[in-house]
């Protein structure tokens, strides 16, 4: 199994989400798709970039990742518990429909602000 040292390929500052793709090209290119992606010798990851290779290589290949420092870690386990939530909302969307401007003008003049 190949290892590859993700700050070689593309920096010790992992700064955007196209960097992901771009990693994922050279990945793809070079059909490195079944390896461990090392993160020795990474400084910084944006929220951006681990947001968009967790989606990439976490969800959607279940990559094998190893040696992440200690507060990217953190940063990956955050996006994690954001991942998997269902969107909910606080209210329930009530349509109400109209059958004239006039219908329409009365029920907006009788709430309250």
């Amino acid at each position: 199994m190949n290892r590859i040292y993700i700050s070689s390929v593309l920096s010790a500052d992992l700064k955007s989400r196209s960097t992901v793709s771009m990693f994922y090209d050279y990945i793809i290119q070079n059909s490195y798709l079944d390896s461990i992606i090392d993160f020795s010798g990474v400084n910084f990851a944006t929220r951006s970039f681990v947001d968009e290779f967790y989606n990439v290589f976490i969800k959607t290949h279940r990559a094998r990742i190893e040696n992440i420092p200690a507060d990217i870690q953190l940063m990956f386990d955050t996006v994690g518990m954001t991942q998997n939530k269902e969107k909910q909302s606080s209210e329930q969307n009530n349509i109400k429909s109209f059958s004239s401007v006039d219908a329409l003008c009365s029920y907006v003049s009788s709430l309250a602000f």
